[in-house]
């Protein structure tokens, strides 16, 4: 199932995290988000643009970048104690999401809230870039992670 790396693959997708601190402020953190350490919701961002794609639409297959209310969400969700609070996350944004909790570090972050989020199978697959797309597998409607044991849709 695994392509080109092996089961290590997803703990180096996982340690991109810490590099991906070091990124360009232009390129998605801001320079105060830099001189700290980063934040639950910094690290989903850093994540979703370096392994996510857009599904849809001109940019198709492109690197994710996202916008400025995308990202304040995602800091809402992961780094407020109320996060969003019988709100539920849809489009594009809840396909990043559903990746991030499928085989992102937040697939393994069982005792933390995890924001409710709404997409189709369909989106969260043509949000898959490639590095994520050596480690994923479709099985009918569910993606599949197998080194984790993580799906979406969550099992019933």
């Amino acid at each position: 199932m695994v392509k080109n790396g092996g089961p290590h693959r997803l703990k180096e997708l996982g340690s991109a995290l810490s590099r991906a601190k070091n990124k360009d402020p232009s390129q998605g953190v801001s320079k105060a988000a830099e001189m700290r350490r980063p934040t639950r919701g910094d690290s989903a961002i850093m994540w979703i643009e370096k392994f996510c794609v857009y599904p849809n639409g001109a940019e198709r297959g492109q690197r994710v970048s996202l916008r400025h209310g995308q990202k304040e969400i995602v800091r809402r969700a992961y780094d407020h104690p109320d996060g969003l609070a019988g709100s539920r996350i849809c489009g594009h944004l809840a396909a990043y999401l559903a990746l991030l909790h499928v085989c992102g570090p937040e697939a393994l972050c069982n005792d933390d809230p995890v924001p409710q989020f709404h997409t189709d199978n369909f989106t969260v697959w043509a949000a898959t870039g490639p590095d994520l797309k050596e480690v994923l597998k479709r099985d009918g409607e569910a993606i599949l992670c197998l080194e984790l044991g993580t799906r979406y849709p969550a099992a019933a």
